[in-house]
């Protein structure tokens, strides 16, 4: 099960182009909403996405141990209120420590850095390097103290994907879905969808 935070001002093509993929790939995905009690979260161009619970919830502290990821999508102030949320930052150590895979777009790798569990090869949007690498090894119970900014569109590493910013959304996805569920299914959904 893949689980995609969504803070109000989430860039909206890349949330719901990663729902999309995922799903035509067989993974379950439920957005997971962050901040307030509302269960529907506004995108940064005013969609509107109902969420399946909140991050606050007992229901996401138990379901927890079924998740295989997390993603985070960019889009302000959507990351800016993803790293302001505990939750969120817990959920990120706990999914480091229990070896889940970690993936971040556009702004929200730097949330990946203040929570310590950036590492590694990583991209994100322009300008928001020098911020996620401040949180890498400050200090936060298992940082993982060394990374590095590549600037290219999707950087995939062992335990973590991040990409640049909403034209390589799709990229993104399909990162995921690999990682996920194997080069094939990949290729499947990419034909399925007219990409290949």
């Amino acid at each position: 099960m893949t689980w995609i935070f969504l803070a109000d001002g989430f860039e909206e093509v890349e949330a719901v182009s990663l729902f999309d993929v995922l799903r035509r790939g067989g993974e379950e995905v439920r957005f997971v909403g962050v901040g307030g009690d509302s269960c529907e979260k506004t995108g940064a161009h005013g969609l509107v996405v109902k969420t399946c619970m909140s991050v606050e919830s007992k229901e996401a502290l138990d379901e927890f141990a079924g998740v295989g990821c997390v993603v985070l999508p960019g889009g302000l102030p959507g990351a800016t209120n993803l790293a302001q949320s505990e939750k969120v930052l817990s959920f990120l150590r706990r999914a480091k420590s229990e070896k889940k895979l970690i993936c971040a777009i556009c702004a929200a790798p730097f949330v990946l850095g203040e929570a310590g569990v950036l590492a590694g090869k990583f991209t994100c949007y322009p300008g928001f390097e020098a911020r996620a690498l401040a949180g890498v090894g400050a200090g936060v119970a298992g940082a993982a103290g060394v990374a590095t900014y590549t600037g290219t569109d999707v950087e995939v590493s062992e335990w973590q994907v991040t990409a640049n910013g909403p034209a390589s959304a799709l990229k993104f996805a399909f990162a995921i879905l690999e990682a996920l569920k194997g080069k094939e299914a990949g290729e499947r959904v990419k034909k399925e969808m007219l990409l290949v």
